[in-house]
């Protein structure tokens, strides 16, 4: 018989949440309410209008197998950045070798993955493209980073009602910090400025996902063995 890890196990009396990826294969959530997070947070109109939203524009006009979303892409933005933040915090110096003001803490574990989740959340039709025709005037207004942060600071969008309100019902622990965290990290602004390339930079989650998702869509070689 085969031995499953133990993450493949519910702990005892909870439970676990997987999500098979054609990328990552399992993205797997052994934390009972971190799992139910990320599904309220996937619930939100706001997420799935990504289903909606195409991943790559054009692309599929030329590779036809370049069908997917922002949804799936967003899901694997977020278990990358979970992967990274987890091993870093275990990895980082001992107290008194670095600030304590720069060290990663149990809420970081949380708040990074559900930027990376959130981090494409202000999209428009057809990604970048969109983008492209926008006036000059505008686009700093309705640039998608910025349409994501307006998104999540807005009381008139169910992901920013949840986060600034909703989340002391249902997920009362997160709620002293996840909304104000999220957006530090989206604006750049987090005290761990060395996370923030990780978020937005030369080789971040974002990368990480889409090299290896769009490539294996594509068909082409790079981004995977």
């Amino acid at each position: 018989m085969i031995e499953h890890s133990p993450i493949h196990r519910a702990p005892v009396g909870g439970e676990y949440y997987v999500f098979r990826d054609p990328v990552h294969n399992l993205i797997e959530i052994d934390d009972e309410t971190e799992g139910w997070l990320v599904r309220r947070i996937l619930r939100t109109r706001e997420l799935q209008r990504l289903r909606f939203i195409s991943q790559n524009g054009l692309g599929r006009f030329v590779y036809q197998g370049l069908e997917g979303t922002r949804f799936p892409h967003s899901l694997g933005s977020y278990h990358i950045a979970r992967r990274i933040i987890r091993s870093l915090i275990t990895r980082q110096p001992q107290k008194g070798e670095i600030p304590e003001r720069l060290r990663i803490g149990p809420n970081d574990l949380i708040s990074f993955p559900i930027a990376a989740l959130l981090h494409d959340i202000g999209h428009g039709p057809l990604s970048h493209i969109w983008e492209q025709y926008l006036p000059e005037e505008e686009f700093e207004l309705f640039d998608h980073e910025n349409r994501s942060i307006s998104i999540l600071e807005s009381p008139n969008t169910e992901i920013g009602r949840f986060l600034a309100t909703e989340i002391n019902d249902e997920f009362r622990s997160y709620a002293p910090f996840l909304r104000t965290d999220v957006i530090a990290f989206l604006k750049k602004s987090h005290k761990l400025y060395y996370l923030l390339p990780l978020l937005s930079g030369n080789l971040d989650v974002d990368r990480l996902d889409f090299m290896s998702r769009d490539t294996r869509a594509a068909g082409v070689t790079y981004g995977f063995p």
